[in-house]
């Protein structure tokens, strides 16, 4: 995957995604070291809007293949966040900070066009392609 480069962005939602995504990368990387999945659970939230006003408004696979590439890298580095969220909080040692006891996660479900979803209405995530 080639690496985004914010000076390509052809429209303001491709902006704004960046933006909100540059905005909560950190918080979100802190609240899932700290086990603060509540937190975490928010930041990502927060990327909803801008996501579907990206989609609404922007072809990822657009005809020009470095503004496809740029988009595609941009919509990965979102996806990467995915990754790096526990699939259980039961299988990090200790008690983390927002634990949720099994089957009492909140409900909540996230796809964002990218291919892949994460719902936390059962006890843990699961990943749907």
């Amino acid at each position: 995957m080639s690496r985004r480069d914010a000076a390509r962005f052809e429209t303001a939602e491709e902006r704004a995604l960046h933006a909100k995504y540059q905005a909560i990368e950190r918080k979100f990387s802190v609240a899932i070291q700290t086990m603060d999945y509540e937190k975490a659970l928010t930041e990502l939230a927060t990327l909803r809007l801008p996501v579907d006003e990206f989609f609404e408004h922007c072809m990822v696979m657009a005809e020009d293949k470095k503004v496809r590439a740029n988009r595609l890298a941009l919509l990965g580095e979102i996806a990467a966040l995915f990754h790096r969220w526990p699939i259980s909080p039961d299988w990090v040692q200790g008690k983390p900070k927002g634990h949720w006891p099994k089957g009492h996660w909140p409900k909540a479900t996230f796809g964002f066009g990218l291919g892949f979803g994460l719902d936390f209405g059962r006890a843990g995530a699961t990943s749907h392609p």
